[in-house]
């Protein structure tokens, strides 16, 4: 091993990650070694690794499988996961495949994905791979067993992305805190989430905040607080149907049911 980290100047935590996948005793001449790691190094993803940030390129020459069990191997031992963009399909589909089983994670962190920044003609084209790779996040949320905070935070997710989680919300029984603050969400959006929340046992915060919910979006979300008991958080502020909320979720209150309203002035 130190032989080979002299050789192809890897940082150890990537040999150690590549070491759980690689056979090398297949590999008959060191240079063949050599040049494996190296396709792969240049092959990875943007991440970070105790506190080592690592730029991995040219992924789409890298076989999906061989990607598929690096990720996997990755992500083992990791509680917490950054710096995915939901801009990437390959990367992306990849992860989301790992995380049906992956037992380790605990908190996805997305970064922010402001389209504003691209020039018009592709915003529409990143925001149809954005919704495809929040579909499969949501497919992987129904498998997954481990993670408890999503944070999808500044991606420009519309109201089909929060339909998608919605559905996810359903059948999920670990995750404890959702943030779509920043994002174009609206009313259908909005009451998909709500409808989930109906029946949802183990979500605690919640928020929406900063999106395009009007009047109808948000009345829904206050009504499914009489059906759901768990939530302790809900965060709507900075939408413009706030007004209908504040009164309704007030009078719920009065019923004795605890729930932080951030933006509120009566709580």
């Amino acid at each position: 091993m130190d032989d080979v980290r002299r050789l192809i100047h890897l940082p150890e935590e990537l040999l150690l990650i590549i070491a759980g996948y690689l056979s090398f005793q297949d590999c008959i001449l060191l240079h063949e070694v050599n040049k494996l790691l190296n396709s792969i190094f240049h092959q990875f993803m943007i991440m970070k690794y105790k506190g080592i940030k690592i730029d991995f390129r040219n992924k789409d020459r890298l076989p999906m499988v061989q990607f598929y069990h690096l990720v996997k191997v990755y992500i083992s031992n990791l509680s917490q996961l950054d710096n995915v963009s939901l801009k990437d399909s390959y990367e992306s589909k990849v992860v989301f495949k790992v995380l049906e089983k992956n037992t380790s994670l605990k908190f996805l962190n997305f970064a922010g994905c402001n389209t504003k920044s691209f020039e018009a003609e592709f915003d529409r084209y990143f925001l149809e791979i954005i919704l495809s790779n929040v579909i499969l996040l949501s497919t992987a949320l129904k498998r997954n067993k481990s993670v408890i905070i999503l944070d999808l935070y500044r991606n420009n997710l519309e109201d089909e992305a929060a339909i998608a989680i919605a559905s996810a919300l359903k059948i999920n029984k670990t995750l404890t805190t959702l943030s779509f603050h920043d994002n174009r969400i609206r009313d259908d959006g909005a009451k998909a989430i709500a409808k989930a929340l109906e029946t949802n046992t183990t979500l605690t915060n919640l928020s929406l905040a900063f999106n395009r919910i009007e009047t109808e979006g948000i009345y829904t979300l206050a009504t499914a607080l009489k059906i759901n008991t768990t939530l302790t958080r809900l965060d709507f502020s900075g939408n413009k149907g706030i007004g209908a909320g504040y009164g309704l979720i007030r009078e719920i209150l009065k019923t004795g049911r605890k729930i932080k309203i951030p933006g509120s002035k009566w709580q």
